[in-house]
């Protein structure tokens, strides 16, 4: 039995688990200026093939030989809802659902390289609860389940828009 054991150690390791010469190699394609404080929050990659990567100042599309930073323009209303991006969802539609710290969550649409945005609105029960969006999910009916820090679960139906609070 000893023997047997020995001999399975001793053949069963695959060979690059025993070569002391192997080394993992990384390349750094950013600066702390792409990545700003170099603080990743969330990361998804899309059907294209760009990685979507949240921060703690706005969202970063890498396209794989360069960067582009989506932020909040206060006098656009088709711009990302804040910058603090707490979670990242990619639908089966294609579109990228952002969660953000305390402004909701925005939608980019890749056809118009736009953004629609759900928030919470003092007095309006329909809207979004208050709190950061911490998680996302989307459900076989494609509706957006989103976990909120202190707000509770809201389902969101992106047909109707209508949300429903938990």
């Amino acid at each position: 039995m000893r023997a047997l054991l020995w001999l399975l150690l001793l053949f069963g390791t695959p060979t690059w688990a025993m070569d002391e010469d192997v080394t993992a190699r990384f390349e750094l394609v950013s600066d702390l200026e792409t990545v700003p404080d170099g603080v990743v929050t969330a990361l998804v990659q899309d059907q294209a093939g760009f990685l979507w990567i949240g921060s703690t100042r706005g969202l970063i599309r890498f396209d794989g030989y360069s960067f582009r930073r989506y932020v909040h323009l206060a006098d656009d209303p088709t711009s990302i809802s804040g910058n603090l991006i707490r979670s990242l969802l990619l639908g089966k539609d294609g579109r990228l659902w952002i969660g953000t710290d305390a402004d909701g969550v925005s939608v980019f649409d890749p056809a118009s390289e736009t953004f629609a945005t759900y928030r919470h609105v003092d007095g309006d029960s329909s809207s979004l609860a208050a709190g950061s969006v911490i998680t996302m999910a989307e459900a076989s009916d494609a509706a957006i389940w989103i976990g909120l820090r202190g707000g509770g679960l809201a389902k969101l139906d992106p047909r109707t828009s209508k949300i429903t609070s938990y």
